[in-house]
């Protein structure tokens, strides 16, 4: 622990290597979620409820599967709840729709903001079946109420979607 704490020191404080370890945490997570293969249950219920049970301080939204939809599911961590604090107030949120959608059994959606340099930083990411207007609703509530817990005067300018398949009403 001592050497841990002298390599921090070095490197600029606490401050700075938590910045540096949370973005790399981001790319790990993806690069993660792109490359997994296996399941915590045969049942993909079960195993997303094991999943959003083990992580929960990273999950904004978690509808479980119905009858009549599909599950979803919103990530988050810390350090992108920042970014998209940072980042996105009076900008535009982006829909990434194509990331897993030929490797992964359902299409994972990276939610976007642009930094000054124009460059995109995923600020969530929604895991679901389908991703439709109504469905879409009750995640983005949850994700702007988060948003607004953290920072009152947070405002979205507009949100952008790359699907063009995505029935989108008034939102």
């Amino acid at each position: 622990m001592q050497r841990h704490n002298e390599s921090v020191k070095k490197q600029g404080g606490p401050s700075n290597r938590d910045d540096l370890l949370t973005h790399r945490y981001v790319r790990q997570q993806e690069r993660t979620i792109c490359r997994s293969t296996y399941e915590l249950d045969s049942d993909d219920a079960v195993s997303i409820s094991m999943w959003v049970e083990s992580h929960q301080s990273h999950v904004f939204f978690y509808e479980d599967f119905s009858d009549s939809n599909p599950f979803t599911l919103g990530i988050q961590t810390e350090w992108q709840l920042q970014q998209m604090i940072r980042f996105g107030n009076h900008g535009l949120l982006a829909s990434d729709s194509r990331f897993g959608t030929n490797k992964l059994k359902h299409p994972i959606h990276s939610l976007l903001v642009f930094n000054s340099d124009k460059m995109a930083i995923p600020v969530a990411w929604i895991i679901s079946p389908s991703f439709s207007c109504y469905d879409a609703l009750g995640w983005m509530r949850a994700l702007y109420n988060r948003v607004r817990t953290k920072d009152p005067t947070w405002k979205l300018a507009g949100f952008v979607v790359d699907d063009p398949l995505f029935g989108l009403v008034s939102l």
